[in-house]
């Protein structure tokens, strides 16, 4: 995924997910983009 798609992601509320989900997104771009 690019960082747009993720961002996306991010925005999108996602059913049955969430907040899980959030949290896994936020950790890979954490990763992914240090000083984020």
């Amino acid at each position: 995924l690019s960082a747009d798609e993720l961002a996306a992601l991010q925005r999108q509320p996602v059913a049955g997910a969430g907040r899980d989900l959030h949290a896994e997104l936020t950790a890979y771009v954490a990763r992914a983009c240090p000083g984020k």
